[in-house]
């Protein structure tokens, strides 16, 4: 029963998923780009919370009283919430480093892209220098944690896909397995988006199945960590603040470089070379994951 639980809620999220998008669809070729821009950005956001919905709605047609971990746990927990607070800006510099230092031809203080992405002429009245750069970045890691907005949209993904979703696949496989299935699925929900080009725009190579292809790794890769902490901690509020925490970053290091990069590969998380960070932290969690599944409740309450 709980197979079918699974497969019933990741269903209906796919199925809102494609029915929120059919309307932009056929209005996409008669709007201007950037109202486009906006409408895909709040339909990201409605999307964050469809699987809230797919959860209700398997619970009900399905008469499942499992409960949903959303007590934080914090006195047991403190270092996974501190992870979760801090990991993401960290690791997001660490990814954008090593691009720049694999691509250092790429990287610009002008902040000229980042002109070109926000539509305006950026101007600073000081010049910025790598030592600033990196104190900003710091900066960055510290206030990330602190955007409430964004572990609000996050926790309707973290409540569906790993506060629901993945104890269901835990009943009937081992956790390795059930991580890997739950990231890759996820990162498959967010191909309607990649085809309007949120993440990574239009102008890359095999647009958009390479795109959908690499926001699947990346989804996948994220959700190892997202998971560990859900299962380390019985809640989704410890991934629900990661989750946000990188929803705050992901976009920056793509402002200090030059247009015309291949986002497919950095400097942001979500490509390859931007995520190596996230990539090895995601390693030492599935290490440390146990190769079992169990038929009761995976997360009893503490």
């Amino acid at each position: 029963m709980e197979k079918k639980r699974a497969i019933l809620c990741v269903g209906i999220i796919f199925a809102l998923n494609v029915i929120c998008i059919i309307p932009i669809a056929f209005l996409w070729e008669n709007i201007d780009i950037g109202v486009g821009s906006m409408i895909l950005m709040a339909t990201a956001v409605v999307f964050m919370w469809f699987p809230v919905i797919a959860v209700v709605i398997t619970r009900k047609i399905t008469k499942d009283n499992f409960k949903v971990g959303i007590r934080p746990y914090f006195k047991k927990n403190i270092k996974y919430y501190l992870q979760a607070c801090l990991f993401p800006g960290i690791f997001t510099c660490i990814g954008a480093v090593i691009y720049f230092v694999l691509f250092p031809e790429t990287f610009d203080l002008t902040l000229a892209h980042a002109g070109s992405l926000m539509g305006v002429e950026v101007t600073l009245p000081f010049t910025l220098t790598i030592p600033l750069v990196l104190l900003f970045a710091i900066l960055i890691i510290v206030i990330a944690p602190l955007v409430i907005i964004n572990h609000v949209f996050a926790f309707g993904e973290e409540f569906g896909w790993r506060g629901y979703i993945l104890p269901k696949l835990q009943t009937f496989m081992s956790d390795r397995k059930a991580v890997i299935i739950n990231g890759v699925l996820w990162g498959l929900g967010h191909a309607p988006l990649v085809c309007f080009g949120l993440h990574y725009n239009f102008d890359y190579i095999g647009f958009p199945y390479t795109g959908i292809i690499m926001m699947t790794i990346f989804a996948t890769v994220l959700g190892i960590w997202l998971s560990y902490l859900t299962i380390k901690t019985k809640s989704v509020v410890a991934a629900s603040i990661a989750h946000g925490a990188i929803n705050s970053m992901r976009e920056l290091p793509a402002f200090i470089a030059v247009s015309g990069i291949n986002v497919l590969i950095g400097p942001k998380s979500s490509g390859i070379v931007g995520m190596i960070g996230f990539i090895i932290l995601a390693l030492v969690c599935f290490y440390h994951m146990k190769n079992r599944h169990s038929k009761d409740d995976p997360y009893p309450a503490k």
